[in-house]
């Protein structure tokens, strides 16, 4: 576990510098990711695990549709799409 946190945490960094490397994003996006953060931060501190679960779940389909975009335009991010879909539809079960 201890591994793959540390994999997690290297390649998220790699991420983070590429996404405020973008100057037009960091101006753009910085006050969406900033509410998203306090979304999660504030369904953690309800305890409220569903709501947690979708709001990063929402927050990192976000992260990636942009860096994808801009890294990567010609690629369609299926996979995201399909993986936030389902954590949608999870919450409505």
């Amino acid at each position: 576990l201890k591994n793959t946190l540390a994999r997690f945490v290297d390649h998220s960094a790699r991420f983070r510098q590429l996404y405020v490397q973008q100057e037009s994003t960091t101006l753009t996006v910085r006050p969406a990711a900033t509410a998203e953060h306090e979304a999660i931060f504030g369904a953690c501190r309800a305890r409220d695990g569903d709501a947690a679960m979708v709001e990063l779940a929402r927050h990192l389909a976000r992260t990636a549709l942009t860096l994808m975009a801009q890294l990567a335009p010609e690629h369609e991010p299926r996979a995201v799409r399909t993986a936030l879909e389902l954590v949608m539809a999870g919450r409505k079960m």
